[in-house]
């Protein structure tokens, strides 16, 4: 039996940095999600330096500033190191798409957990109402904990080959490689407190 192939983007050129450009704009996105709902991703005794740690990051990529050097320097990639790195082509497309999976996994169990935290508490009378809105929220809790594990450890990764091309003295290495520790570190940590739950 033969089975329709699927249609697959390449990601090429300066579509290909640009993707590189906004997964790592996805993954400071996470990062600043953790940092600013207290969720239980990571245990209360982290957060402070998390929060610190993130500011720090922040502050060495120039985060607020309307052209951040990262940027350029990814732009400027040429298409060489980026195809020697497996950043463009159908390897791109695959880390991508591992990535936006887990991001948009990420994004949607986020918006469920809002929505369930939100939730009236309910009282010692109502044991049956407790048991049906806890488990769905464990359940949600259980969801963002794996998405943002999945988030973390795929950015990591390409985080990882985009390091390998840019300039060893570069100031936007170091920024990165502060990212991709602090990704990481996030990541354990955030699998940690989902083993308690």
């Amino acid at each position: 039996m033969n089975y329709p192939s699927v249609p697959v983007r390449a990601y090429d050129g300066n579509e290909a940095r640009e993707q590189l450009v906004l997964v790592v704009r996805r993954l400071l996105y996470i990062l600043q999600w953790i940092e600013q709902n207290a969720t239980g991703l990571l245990d209360g005794r982290h957060h402070e330096a998390f929060e610190t740690a993130l500011r720090e990051v922040q502050k060495s990529l120039d985060w607020n500033k309307p052209d951040p050097a990262w940027e350029g320097v990814l732009r400027g990639v040429n298409d060489e190191d980026l195809s020697s790195r497996g950043l463009s082509g159908a390897p791109l497309n695959f880390k991508v798409g591992v990535f936006n999976q887990h991001f948009e996994n990420f994004l949607d169990a986020g918006a469920q957990f809002k929505a369930a935290a939100t939730t009236p508490e309910v009282s010692d009378r109502e044991v049956e109402e407790f048991q049906r809105r806890v488990w769905p929220f464990s359940r949600k809790v259980a969801r963002l904990v794996t998405s943002a594990e999945g988030s973390l450890s795929a950015g990591g990764t390409i985080l990882g080959s985009i390091m390998l091309i840019v300039p060893m003295a570069d100031k936007v290495k170091n920024a990165f490689e502060g990212l991709k520790e602090l990704a990481e570190t996030a990541e354990h940590g955030v699998k940690a407190a989902g083993m308690k739950s």
